[in-house]
């Protein structure tokens, strides 16, 4: 009986807080992220407030975060309590809804920061999760090989000469990838991602390959 009493009094009280709070509640894509006056927007970043009082972050179709949530109605702010990371020292964000779009602000360093958001329905795909597969090259180019991108973010390079392995790091904040080779045997390379349907385009950003052109299309 004293189990079902606890069960009833915990649904009962998510209920509460999820009809206090419906407008939060849903899964929110970050638009645009400005710390005084520099652009600071990741690629495909997420948060799904639930009517529990929990919360998961990410960026694409990676979960990197998750914990609990309050908002504090009549000043209209709200926090978060991350699970796995130590407390946040800038405190709560002044909260703005209307309709399906959000605005987080507050302080941080002596730096105001905004935080736009819109209600979707599905996680956004970044270009590292569109990145993950096998590729073909189709390019002239001598660094022209077959790769496979790993979603643990290893690559295999593969080409007459042998194969090579390393590790691709997307930026978080550009439609940028770097190579990172194992073994240490060729610079660090970071190029410019563009993709269409199955075809991959990279263009060297980095000073050791700047201006070079890879080009794949996708193994099914």
């Amino acid at each position: 009986m004293k189990f079902k009493l606890t069960f009833l009094l915990i649904v009962f009280s998510a209920a509460i807080l999820s009809a206090q709070n419906s407008e939060l509640i849903g899964l929110w894509e970050v638009n645009k992220v400005s710390v005084g006056d520099r652009d600071m927007t990741p690629i495909a970043k997420w948060s799904r407030i639930n009517g529990d009082g929990t919360y998961q972050t990410g960026n694409g179709w990676l979960q990197n975060g998750a914990g609990l949530w309050s908002f504090n109605k009549e000043v209209s702010q709200l926090s978060f309590k991350d699970y796995y990371n130590p407390i946040d020292p800038f405190g709560p964000f002044a909260v703005e809804i209307k309709d399906d779009e959000m605005v987080w602000s507050r302080m941080e360093e002596d730096m105001k920061v905004k935080v736009y958001l819109t209600r979707i329905k599905d996680l956004p795909r970044s270009h590292a999760d569109a990145l993950i597969g096998r590729w073909k090259a189709t390019g002239e180019n001598e660094e022209s090989e077959n790769m496979f991108l790993r979603w643990d973010r290893v690559y295999v390079k593969r080409s007459d000469n042998g194969n090579k392995t390393g590790y691709w790091i997307p930026h978080a904040h550009r439609a940028e990838v770097g190579f990172v080779s194992h073994d240490q045997s060729e610079p660090h390379k970071y190029y410019e991602i563009k993709i269409n349907n199955d075809e991959l385009t990279l263009t060297g950003v980095s000073d050791e390959v700047k201006g070079d052109v890879l080009t794949y299309i996708r193994i099914k």
